[in-house]
């Protein structure tokens, strides 16, 4: 990778840091960075996270699954908002997405992802699924650098 690549994280797993720090700890070996400043907290609305991305300088996005409802009880997941930043903020889908998920939650994304839109859409080869279950093996942040480097740097 010839350029630091800069992540946002966009409503990281906040309670469940096992998944956090391991998460965070392969970016950080697979040499990219992210700023506590670039990291939106859970229960940010849709809107407010999507007006808060389309402003930072982000090559990459960290957005985990993460069913959980903001503070006026409206559902939220990772899923939900690449809808909404596709919709609303196309010129983000030329970026790659990082999206760690819980077992729990596993065939719920891969069933979005191998949907014949996502294929068409380019969706399916952005996103990068984090198993839970593997974020103890080394080879996450190979896997991690390989499928962001095979995206343009977008300035």
């Amino acid at each position: 990778m010839t350029a630091r690549r800069h992540v946002t994280a966009v409503r990281p797993y906040q309670f469940e840091d096992d998944i956090r720090v391991r998460v965070f700890a392969h970016l950080e070996s697979a040499g990219l960075e992210l700023a506590t400043r670039h990291i939106i907290p859970p229960g940010t609305p849709d809107d407010e996270a999507l007006s808060i991305v389309s402003t930072r300088p982000s090559h990459v996005f960290l957005v985990p699954f993460h069913a959980h409802r903001d503070a006026h009880g409206a559902r939220l997941t990772g899923l939900d908002f690449l809808k909404r930043m596709d919709k609303y903020a196309p010129e983000l889908a030329r970026c790659p997405v990082l999206m760690p998920v819980t077992g729990a939650a596993e065939a719920v994304v891969d069933a979005y992802l191998s949907s014949p839109a996502r294929a068409k859409s380019g969706t399916k080869t952005r996103v990068l699924v984090l198993p839970e279950n593997r974020l103890s093996e080394a080879v996450i942040a190979d896997d991690i650098r390989r499928h962001v480097e095979d995206w343009p740097l977008v300035l």
